[in-house]
């Protein structure tokens, strides 16, 4: 009788400790999971969705890419610009080099700038948000502003290098890939002349 009854409570101790190991397990899958803060900027508003209703997300950021059109005077040291949209590329937000524009948009400063460094025909990303509609499109306010210039790079075959391709011929525009590159030296005078 006593060893049916030691084997009946050792039956109930390895339940006991099962149901104790299964509930411990599902318990720390639950509060393993912790719920991070995102620390990221808000998403970036497209310019196709701003350019449809600029005052449907007026406050939103953004990151838009263009081309300078035409630079306005906006006061003393401060600037307007007319930008021709260029689309940016996801995570570097590089200017796409030989897309189309969608539109123009009209970015100013609140601060003063130096403003020789604003020309037409540079390319730029403008970082800001937007403040409403504008004649020229959405307008942006903005925080920072990034000069790029295109660069020419061989197109060549995976894996080869120039001189390994007796065809290749630097004179030919069809053998080249293009793109855009900070221009190192603006950005960095751009960023000392705003914090002034």
């Amino acid at each position: 009788m006593k060893s049916r009854a030691t084997k009946q409570n050792r039956s109930d101790i390895y339940k006991l400790c099962i149901v104790t190991l299964l509930a411990a397990s599902l318990t720390a899958c639950t509060t393993g999971r912790t719920t991070l803060k995102d620390t990221r900027a808000p998403q970036s508003v497209s310019f196709a969705t701003a350019k449809e209703n600029a005052d449907a997300v007026k406050g939103a950021n953004v990151r838009w890419g263009g081309q300078i059109s035409e630079v306005v005077a906006a006061g003393p040291n401060a600037v307007e610009l007319i930008v021709n949209e260029i689309p940016v590329y996801g995570s570097s937000k590089a200017p796409i080099y030989g897309t189309r524009s969608a539109g123009t948009f009209t970015a100013r400063t609140s601060t003063p700038v130096d403003t020789t460094l604003f020309k037409e025909g540079e390319v730029i990303t403008v970082s800001g948000r937007i403040v409403g509609q504008g004649s020229e499109g959405p307008q942006v306010q903005i925080d920072n502003v990034q000069f790029w210039q295109a660069q020419a790079e061989p197109d060549l075959a995976p894996g080869m290098h120039e001189k390994d391709q007796d065809w290749f011929d630097m004179r030919n525009p069809g053998g080249w890939t293009y793109n855009y590159v900070l221009k190192t030296d603006l950005n960095q005078h751009a960023g000392h002349a705003s914090r002034q």
